[in-house]
C-alpha cells in the first residue's frame, strides 16, 4: 500500500496472511472443521500460507514465529523462541524458501504492469480452461525478469483441499528443476545439489500435461537447460 491509495506497481504491494491482529494460520483452520484440526493439516496450510506468500508479486512480509508455524490466537504477542534450529524441519525449509527469493530474480518481478512489459503470465487460474485450473482455487504463472533463459520461472499453487489435475504450458522447452514445493526446498549448486538428473526435474517440449497438484500444494520451477 501506498501513502493513501493502492499502489499498482507491485513492488509498494504487502503481500502477508499473518498478523498481530489476526489468528495464526494453523489456529485459523483449526476452526474450520474436523478434517482440519490434525498437526499435519494445519501445517501443510501453514506452509501454504507462507509459500504464498513469498512466491506472489509485491513485498512479502511474516509476522514472528511464522517462520515455525506457531499456532497462536490473536493479539498474542510474546514467543518461545524454539531450540535447536538446525533441526526444525520448518524453520529450516522456511529458511530455504526465503534464500529462493534472495537468489533468483524471477521470484521477485516488479513494475507498474509486469505482464504488460512481458515479465509475467498466467498460466493457471479460474477463469481459464477446465485444464488449465478453470473453476478450481489454482493458480500459476511463469516469469521472465530478464532475457537470460536460465532466469526463467514457473509457481504453481493449489490452494483447494484435495487434488487438482491441470495442463501446464511451460514458456521454454527444456529441463526444468523443481526447486520447491510445500515439504522441501532443493536449490542448485552451492546451497544444495539439485541438477537436471533429479527426478523431480520435468523434461518438456513446452506442453506438459496432466500435471496433478496435490491438495493445499505450490511449486517453483526453473528453466535450467535445453533439451539437446
Amino acid at each position: 500500500f501506498s501513502k493513501d491509495f493502492y499502489a499498482a506497481h507491485t513492488n509498494n504491494v504487502i503481500n502477508y496472511c499473518e498478523s498481530h491482529d489476526e489468528n495464526s494460520v494453523p489456529y485459523e483452520v483449526a476452526t474450520k472443521g474436523d478434517g482440519l484440526i490434525w498437526e499435519e493439516a494445519k501445517e501443510r496450510k501453514s506452509r501454504l500460507g507462507l509459500f504464498a506468500t513469498m512466491v506472489a508479486l509485491g513485498q512479502p512480509m511474516i509476522y514472528m514465529g511464522q517462520e515455525f508455524g506457531v499456532e497462536r490466537p490473536r493479539n498474542r504477542v510474546d514467543l518461545n523462541w524454539p531450540q535447536f534450529l538446525q533441526h526444525n524441519s520448518y524453520y529450516q525449509w522456511a529458511k530455504g524458501l526465503i534464500n529462493l527469493r534472495r537468489r533468483y530474480p524471477g521470484l521477485c518481478i516488479s513494475g507498474y504492469d509486469p505482464q504488460q512489459e512481458g515479465k509475467f503470465d498466467w498460466i493457471l487460474g479460474p477463469w481459464l480452461e477446465q485444464k488449465y485450473g478453470g473453476g478450481k482455487n489454482v493458480i500459476g504463472w511463469t516469469t521472465k525478469p530478464n532475457d537470460l533463459s536460465w532466469e526463467r520461472m514457473v509457481v504453481i499453487l493449489n490452494f483447494e483441499p484435495y487434488a487438482v489435475t491441470v495442463d501446464l504450458k511451460f514458456p521454454l522447452p527444456g529441463f526444468w528443476i523443481k526447486l520447491a514445493d510445500i515439504d522441501q526446498i532443493n536449490d542448485l549448486p552451492p546451497k544444495n545439489s539439485n541438477s537436471i538428473t533429479h527426478s523431480a526435474t520435468i523434461r518438456t517440449e513446452g506442453q506438459f500435461s496432466d500435471f496433478t497438484l496435490p491438495s493445499s500444494s505450490g511449486f517453483i520451477y526453473k528453466w535450467e537447460s535445453d533439451l539437446d
